[in-house]
C-alpha cells in the first residue's frame, strides 16, 4: 500500500469517526432533555424538581390587587338576623347614675356570621293500629325510607356522598369528621352501604348522561388516564361536552371500552381527543386532535432535534389559534383558512431525515395520517383547539387516588357519582343539594 493510499484510508476513517461522534453527541444531547408537562403529555405531578425560570411578563406600573373600576366582593350584612342582642348602657361611667331606657337612642349595628352547634336530630315514628267497627284491624304504614328500627337519615347519606365524591375524603377521614363535628360514630361498613345506596339511585341518571352525549350535536371531548384498583392497572375514561359528563373505569384502554359504552359513537358531533388510536377509531361526525398536546410535543422536539419543521409548525398552529380566538367563525373568509390549510400541506410534504430527527418525522407521519383532524376547530364555533375540559374532568380521578389511595371495590360508585357532580358543576347547581335529592330517592333527570 502506497503512502497516498494510506493517507486516503486514514482520511476515510477520520470522516467515519467524525460522523459517528456527531451522531453520538446528538443522541447524548437528546437524552439530556427530559420530558415534562411543558413538552409532552406527562402530567405536572410527574415533573422533577427544578429551578423556576424567570417570568416572561414585563414589570407593570400598576399596583398589585384590584384595579380602579374592579367590582369587589365582601361579606354582606343580613336583613333578617336570627338573633338580635341589644347592648344598652345601664349607668354613667363618669358620675355613676343609672340610665333610663327612655333615654336610649339606636346608634349602630354589627353582625357575626357563625354556625350553630351541630348535634344529631333524632326523629321517632310511633305506629298505631285500630280496629274498625267491621272487625278489621288497620295499622298505619311507616314511610318507605324508614325500614329498620333505627337507621341513619337521608341528610347523613347525602353528606357521606358529598364528602367522598366531591371532596375526595377516604372512609377514615369521613369517620373522623362525623365523630368530631357531629358526635356520630359511623363504621366504614355504614359509609360503604350509604355510598352503595347512592350509587344504585344514580344509575338511571348515569345511563341518561350516556344517551345525551351519544345524541349530542355539540362537540364532545374524550380522554383516559391510568388508575390503580387493588394494585392492578385500570383506566379511567371520560366523555363530556359543555352540558354533560360521563365517567367510567375499566381494565381496558382499547376500543373495547368505547364499544361497550358508546357502540354507536357520536354520529352528530365532532370528537376531540389526543392522538390515542382507540379514541381516533371512535365513530364520530368528525375528529379534532388536541393542538395543545402537539404544541407541548413541539417544545421537546425543538430542543431535542432542532429541525425547522417544528418551528414552522408551531408558528402555523399559533396563527390558527389566534384566528380562532380573535374572529368569529362566520366572519373570517375562506382565504384565511385556505392559506393555513395550504401551509400545513406544504409542511407535511417536507422531507425530514429519519436517522437524525426520527421523533420529528414520526410526528409528521402522525399528522399526515390524521390530516383531517387538525383544523376542524377553525370551522365550528363551539369546537375548541384543545381538550382541556376533558383533562380537567379526568384529573379528578387522580386527585381522588392521591387523597384516598388506590380504589378497592368502590371504583364504579365513584365513576357514577362523579359523573353526576361534574354535570351539575357545568350547570352551576349545588352538588350537596343534589346528593340530598338523590338520597331522598328523587332522582334528577338530565335535561
Amino acid at each position: 500500500m502506497t503512502d497516498k493510499e494510506k493517507i486516503e484510508q486514514l482520511e476515510s476513517q477520520v470522516k467515519d469517526l467524525t460522523e459517528k461522534l456527531a451522531m453520538a453527541l446528538k443522541l447524548l444531547e437528546q437524552k439530556s432533555i427530559q420530558k415534562d408537562s411543558s413538552n409532552s403529555s406527562k402530567p405536572p405531578s410527574q415533573d422533577s424538581f427544578k429551578k423556576r425560570t424567570a417570568s416572561l411578563r414585563k414589570k407593570s406600573t400598576k399596583k398589585s390587587g384590584g384595579q380602579p373600576g374592579h367590582k369587589g366582593s365582601s361579606l354582606k350584612m343580613s336583613s333578617t338576623p336570627d338573633e338580635i342582642i341589644s347592648l344598652r348602657p345601664s349607668y354613667c361611667t363618669k358620675c355613676g347614675q343609672s340610665i333610663s331606657s327612655e333615654n336610649l337612642i339606636f346608634k349602630s349595628k354589627r353582625q357575626v356570621v357563625d354556625l350553630p352547634s351541630i348535634t344529631p336530630f333524632v326523629k321517632e315514628y310511633h305506629q298505631y293500629e285500630a280496629q274498625c267497627q267491621c272487625g278489621c284491624h288497620q295499622e298505619a304504614h311507616y314511610p318507605n325510607n324508614v325500614s329498620n328500627h333505627i337507621q341513619y337519615g337521608e341528610n347523613i347519606e347525602a353528606l357521606i356522598g358529598y364528602l367522598s365524591v366531591a371532596q375526595y375524603l377516604p372512609y377514615n377521614r369521613i369517620k373522623s369528621l362525623f365523630k368530631d363535628a357531629f358526635s356520630l360514630h359511623l363504621s366504614e361498613g355504614t359509609i360503604d352501604n350509604k355510598l352503595n345506596s347512592l350509587y344504585k339511585k344514580a344509575l338511571p341518571y348515569h345511563s341518561k348522561l350516556r344517551e345525551k352525549l351519544e345524541k349530542s350535536t355539540k362537540p364532545v371531548g374524550a380522554d383516559e388516564t391510568s388508575c390503580r384498583v387493588n394494585g392492578d392497572n385500570f383506566w379511567s375514561w371520560v366523555w363530556q361536552n359543555e352540558d354533560y359528563c360521563y365517567i367510567t373505569i375499566s381494565n381496558n384502554r382499547g376500543s373495547a371500552t368505547i364499544d361497550q359504552h358508546f357502540p354507536n359513537g357520536f354520529p352528530c358531533a365532532t370528537l376531540s381527543s389526543d392522538r390515542w388510536a382507540a379514541q381516533l377509531k371512535t365513530k364520530a361526525k368528525k375528529h379534532q386532535i388536541c393542538i395543545a398536546h402537539i404544541l407541548r410535543e413541539l417544545n421537546y422536539l425543538e430542543a431535542a432535534e432542532k429541525h425547522s419543521f417544528t418551528i414552522h409548525l408551531r408558528e402555523l398552529l399559533h396563527r390558527a389559534i389566534q384566528l380562532k380566538r380573535e374572529v368569529d367563525v362566520s366572519k373570517y373568509g375562506d382565504h384565511s383558512t385556505q392559506k393555513l390549510e395550504n401551509e400545513l400541506n406544504v409542511l407535511l410534504q417536507e422531507t425530514i431525515p429519519n436517522d437524525s430527527c426520527d421523533k420529528t418525522a414520526k410526528l409528521q407521519r402522525s399528522l399526515i395520517k390524521h390530516r383531517e383532524a387538525v383544523f376542524p376547530f377553525l370551522y365550528e364555533q363551539k369546537l375548541s383547539f384543545e381538550n382541556n375540559a376533558s383533562e380537567r374532568a379526568i384529573r379528578n380521578v387522580k386527585l381522588k387516588m392521591k387523597v384516598s389511595g388506590m380504589f378497592k371495590t368502590g371504583y364504579p360508585i365513584y365513576a357514577v357519582l362523579k359523573s353526576m357532580t361534574e354535570t351539575l358543576k357545568k350547570k352551576g347547581e349545588s352538588i350537596l343539594e343534589a346528593f340530598i335529592t338523590l338520597a331522598s330517592l328523587k332522582i334528577p333527570i338530565a335535561e
